[in-house]
């Protein structure tokens, strides 16, 4: 299905004021720029996940410790999304069911705030978080995931989307598993996984001592692509352009439809 401009206003309207929500702690909502001058994360980094993200694959930032960014950095991810793909929060079983029987129309991108424990509004836990998940293991082309967890390894997601009962395909069809942790009075994207045939491999990994990121391995989408929205956030940088709303105005002006 052809998406309009209508329409595509529409899903903009929709998709910041559901991104704004992810914001529990007051304040404005950070975007990549930000997050790049904080030293959260590289424009390079920050570039290759973009390009990631315009693929379609589904998301999940983790770390066990409270207050440390899952939700921001969920948010600049979210920013990456194609301009006609909807953001769709699911706060309940009931509408995790009704999403793992749709077949939309288009491009849908359902949003947990947390999978975890707890009587939270958007929370998700035991068979309901399993089921959603399984969104992501059914491969289709205009359906992902993307939410945050408490855990700090790879292992433990894994351990933790098993115990819930979570099928093994679900948790390797997870494109991005992104972990952050604090460092001293800042905050670093520790781990950058991505989804491989062999499973979740480590792309990203930030060095405590020398405060640095180190890439391992192959670029998981084309460089070129990559390198063009690095450039971007540079260049956005740069100008003094950091507002979110701002930020991604400039993203969907280059990001393909």
């Amino acid at each position: 299905m052809m998406v309009s401009e209508h329409m595509r206003n529409d899903f903009e309207t929709n998709n910041l004021r559901e991104i704004d929500r992810l914001n529990q702690r007051g304040g404005r909502t950070l975007s990549f720029v930000d997050l790049i001058e904080a030293c959260t994360l590289t424009a390079e980094m920050a570039g290759e996940l973009t390009a990631l993200v315009e693929c379609g694959v589904s998301i999940l930032t983790a770390a066990r410790q409270s207050g440390t960014g899952k939700s921001t950095v969920l948010a600049g991810l979210l920013a990456c999304l194609p301009p006609s793909e909807k953001i769709m929060m699911l706060e309940d079983k009931a509408a995790v069911d009704r999403a793992v029987a749709e077949k939309p129309k288009t491009r849908t991108c359902y949003v947990v705030n947390e999978i975890g424990e707890g009587p939270v509004p958007g929370y998700l836990w035991d068979a309901a978080a399993a089921k959603y998940i399984s969104i992501a293991g059914q491969k289709l082309p205009k359906k992902r995931v993307a939410s945050c967890l408490h855990a700090d390894e790879i292992e433990e997601v894994y351990t933790v989307f098993t115990g819930l009962g979570v099928d093994i395909t679900g948790v390797r069809s997870i494109g991005i598993i992104l972990f952050i942790a604090r460092r001293g009075r800042g905050r670093r994207v520790s781990c950058v996984y991505v989804a491989s045939e062999k499973g979740h491999v480590l792309r990203w990994r930030h060095d405590d001592s020398a405060d640095a990121f180190t890439a391992l391995g192959d670029c998981p989408v084309p460089e070129e692509r990559a390198a063009e929205f690095t450039e971007l956030y540079r260049g956005l940088a740069a100008r003094g352009i950091n507002e979110f709303t701002q930020v991604r105005a400039a993203l969907v002006e280059n990001l393909r439809p």
